[in-house]
């Protein structure tokens, strides 16, 4: 009865091995957080994220970090919904709208950067992060201008996807070579 419960053993222990034989080295990961404005950010998203972790090379790293971008502008877009009824005058409505519109395209540029990722064509995903981020940088902007300059309230979110964005175009460039 012993050895029965061996050869069952077995093709979990077999599966585990090459789970972990095929994982990114967490040296890799160190690397990339080191070459980011932002280490500790890198290390608290990237390097925590269980994905990563499991991923076999770089370009599932690429993925990894695209997803996460796309749940901080999904996330962001959700704190617009949460906000809008507290905000009652015409400036700020126009503003937040402004930001609503931004964030909607950024979803669907950094949705195009993950096919593309996942595609393979690293050329293009440079152009749908760069669009994704400008759009997000639109949003930062239009509270700058056409009246007093005022705080964003989508800060936390804008600061999050610069820092996935450079990521994710840092873990690109190693892919193109």
């Amino acid at each position: 009865m012993a050895s029965t419960r061996y050869v069952m053993l077995f093709p979990l222990i077999l599966a585990l091995l090459v789970f972990f034989a095929n994982a990114i080295p967490q040296d890799a990961i160190n690397d990339l957080c080191s070459q980011t404005q932002d280490k500790n950010f890198c290390r608290n998203t990237i390097g925590a994220d269980p994905r990563t972790k499991a991923a076999a090379d770089l370009n599932g790293v690429l993925l990894v970090a695209t997803s996460q971008t796309i749940n901080q502008v999904i996330d962001g877009s959700s704190h617009i919904d949460a906000i809008k009824g507290g905000i009652s005058d015409e400036l700020g409505q126009n503003r937040l709208g402004v930001c609503d519109s931004d964030y909607e395209n950024a979803l669907t540029k950094f949705q195009e950067a993950w096919s593309k990722a996942n595609e393979g064509a690293f050329m293009e995903v440079i152009t749908f992060v760069q669009d994704g981020t400008n759009a997000v940088i639109d949003c930062i902007n239009v509270y700058r201008r056409h009246g007093p300059i005022e705080g964003n309230p989508l800060d936390y979110f804008n600061q999050n996807v610069f820092k996935l964005s450079e990521i994710i175009l840092i873990v690109n460039n190693k892919l193109i070579g």
